[in-house]
């Protein structure tokens, strides 16, 4: 929890009341967030990303699996509905950035 706390920079009473072991999953779907494809909007995690990580961190029976992909699906169709919910509010349109744009800032990007 602590890395959700540190990279979201949310109040710990703002958290929400897990489940013992719904911590296990609440950091996962916060650490795949960073994977999700950004275009016209922002996309959902991609299922690799989900699959990789369940790789890596030792989900590895087909129900442990199952039980990551469906947790993280869930609370990133909640998230993404947040900030579409959100874009409506703003007029629809696109976050920018409060920085100019300068040539150095452009090399970096592209």
């Amino acid at each position: 929890m602590r890395w959700y706390f540190e990279n979201t920079g949310a109040s710990p009473t703002a958290m929400p009341k897990l489940l013992p072991g719904g911590e296990l999953y609440f950091e996962a779907f916060w650490k795949l967030n960073g994977d999700r494809q950004i275009g016209v909007s922002v996309g959902p995690i991609p299922f690799v990303a989900i699959d990789r990580y369940a790789d890596r961190m030792g989900f590895n029976s087909p129900r442990e699996f199952s039980l990551l992909h469906r947790l993280v699906t869930a609370m990133d169709g909640v998230y993404l509905d947040h900030l579409h919910e959100k874009a409506k509010e703003d007029g629809g349109q696109p976050q920018t950035s409060g920085r100019n744009l300068t040539p150095d800032l452009f090399d970096a990007v592209f």
